[in-house]
């Protein structure tokens, strides 16, 4: 009886995991929309840097911006300002 309570017990964790990651998976795709949205405007505000621009945008979103290029250039992306 004790290696088919371990199987239970497999299967039960694993069915759990598996419920878990799917409620994951859905929170993440239903962010999806608003965390693209944000990045675009990111990039946006990023590509204002150094021009007459940048000084419209307020201090919150230039600290915001400048946060972002920096995270670019440190993981080495290609639009960093």
């Amino acid at each position: 009886m004790g290696s088919q309570d371990q199987t239970n017990r497999a299967d039960l964790y694993r069915g759990i995991e598996t419920h878990y990651a799917a409620r994951q998976q859905a929170r993440d795709e239903a962010a999806a929309p608003e965390r693209e949205a944000r990045e675009r405007r990111m990039e946006a505000d990023a590509k204002l840097h150094g021009t007459a621009g940048w000084s419209a945008l307020s201090d919150a979103r230039r600290r915001m911006a400048a946060a972002h290029i920096a995270r670019q250039a440190q993981d080495g992306g290609h639009d960093a300002a």
